[in-house]
């Protein structure tokens, strides 16, 4: 390997992993600050003011499945930043102001959104650490040593690429509440990683242990699916990256990628 060409990938390596570690330990704090909070969990659709999921909790708050955020602590509604921004910045003991219309009704309503104190059980906080701190930890180390030893072989960064997605796949709704600016870069390299997944995971199949014999019936196959799947996984995946981060506060600006996609 040339000097120059080798130095140019361990300095990848060391941007990448630079870049992974302070999203990881920004986003572990999140986690185990939130370890003692209790908030009745929701979750907006896409690219919309309205709500797409409710816990139990949600429904015994007094939110709906459908119903229409107007506004968050006196605050028109913008986006699930706005949500998550609002949510971490409130104390145990206090509650975050919603102004609500449901489908049903036509005059809005306003509620009190609590935060209450949590008091997690061993068991809880067990699957919290293995699956925010353990599972990422693994996936990201593996990959950046096999990586690191084999840094001229594209299977080496291919399994960085997907130890790299897992800890990805799971939602956790805490870069919403970082500071503007921040929240977007970190919901690029969060979503980003995440379309990713379904992409490296048909590579993956595609190249290992070792791919059929050049030039045989099943490699040609692989070749034909390979470029007719490339376009549009990769719509979905760029698609879905834009409207993830800018679902962060604009979302009326959404909708129609959203439609598209």
């Amino acid at each position: 390997m040339a000097p120059n060409r080798a130095i140019f990938r361990y300095v990848m390596l060391a941007a990448l992993f630079a870049t992974t570690a302070a999203y990881e330990v920004a986003y572990l704090r999140d986690v185990l600050r939130d370890e003692r909070r209790d908030v009745a969990f929701f979750a907006m659709d896409s690219a919309s003011d309205r709500v797409g999921f409710v816990t139990r909790d949600a429904i015994n708050a007094g939110i709906r499945k459908g119903d229409e955020i107007l506004s968050i602590n006196g605050r028109p509604y913008g986006g699930v930043g706005d949500l998550g921004k609002a949510l971490r910045a409130t104390p145990v003991g206090g509650s975050v102001a919603l102004v609500l219309r449901s489908p049903d009704r036509a005059s809005p309503r306003t509620m009190q959104l609590p935060v209450r104190l949590l008091r997690a059980t061993v068991w809880e906080r067990v699957g919290e650490v293995t699956l925010y701190f353990f599972l990422p930890a693994v996936s990201v180390l593996l990959g950046f040593w096999v990586a690191v030893l084999r840094p001229r072989d594209p299977m080496a960064w291919l399994l960085l690429v997907l130890m790299l997605t897992f800890p990805h796949i799971f939602e956790s709704f805490k870069v919403q509440g970082w500071p503007p600016g921040w929240r977007e870069v970190a919901m690029l390299y969060h979503a980003g990683l995440g379309s990713l997944f379904p992409i490296v995971m048909f590579l993956f199949g595609r190249f290992f242990p070792e791919p059929f014999p050049m030039g045989s019936r099943l490699d040609k196959s692989w070749k034909w699916q390979q470029r007719l799947l490339v376009v549009p996984f990769a719509f979905v995946a760029f698609v879905g990256v834009i409207v993830a981060v800018g679902d962060l506060g604009h979302y009326h600006a959404m909708v129609g990628l959203e439609h598209a996609a």
